[in-house]
């Protein structure tokens, strides 16, 4: 599972380093792979997002936020990233672990 927000981050990050020919790719090998359902936004889902990004202060972006409101919804309880920030979020566990050098 990936929001569109996290999507467009992908597909813009790589991108940016790798040219848009390679960001096209990303977005194809997310987008269109069978087992990878792309979230979308909607007004509810954000207005959600929101109160739990005040919640959480400045730990994440609101585009990761969106992503935790999401697995909070769906009882997902661990995220595949590089990203510490999530490593302070309740109920989630980072795959993978932040090294603790």
């Amino acid at each position: 599972m990936i929001s569109d927000l996290i999507l467009s981050e992908s597909v813009t990050g790589v991108g940016a380093r790798l040219g848009r020919d390679a960001g096209a790719i990303v977005f194809e090998n997310l987008y269109y792979e069978p087992t990878t359902e792309v979230v979308f936004l909607n007004k509810r889902l954000c207005e959600r997002s929101l109160h739990l990004y005040l919640k959480l202060g400045r730990k994440l972006s609101y585009a990761d936020v969106v992503s935790v409101r999401i697995m909070y919804d769906r009882k997902i309880k661990s995220i595949v990233s590089f990203d510490s920030d999530f490593d302070a979020v309740d109920g989630i566990t980072k795959v993978p672990k932040s090294s603790s050098k």
